[in-house]
């Protein structure tokens, strides 16, 4: 039973990182994967983005949550947070403002 709600989990949050990375394509021309080992999705938002630029936006299992992280965290990084857990009008100019 605990194989079957993993995959389920797994399954949900893979859905969403398709659908989320859909959405960031249609508006920028950043390089994003899914890293199914962590699992997050992995944005290279600027071309040849350094370690320190790259955003990883992962999902709570529990809350279905977004959490942003990046290794330099800015404040927009919770900007693009809030507006993936509350409001996705605002998602596109929380990210160009990254």
């Amino acid at each position: 039973m605990e194989e079957i709600l993993n995959r389920t989990i797994f399954a949900r949050c893979q859905r969403r990182f398709e659908e989320l990375k859909e959405t960031i394509l249609s508006t920028t021309k950043a390089n994003i994967e899914i890293d199914s080992s962590i699992p997050a999705l992995k944005c290279e938002l600027l071309p040849e983005s350094t370690t320190e630029e790259i955003l990883f936006i992962s999902i709570n299992p529990f809350s279905g949550f977004f959490k942003v992280v990046s290794y330099m965290e800015t404040c927009y990084s919770q900007q693009i947070e809030n507006a993936l857990n509350r409001d996705q009008t605002n998602l596109i100019d929380a990210i160009n403002l990254f």
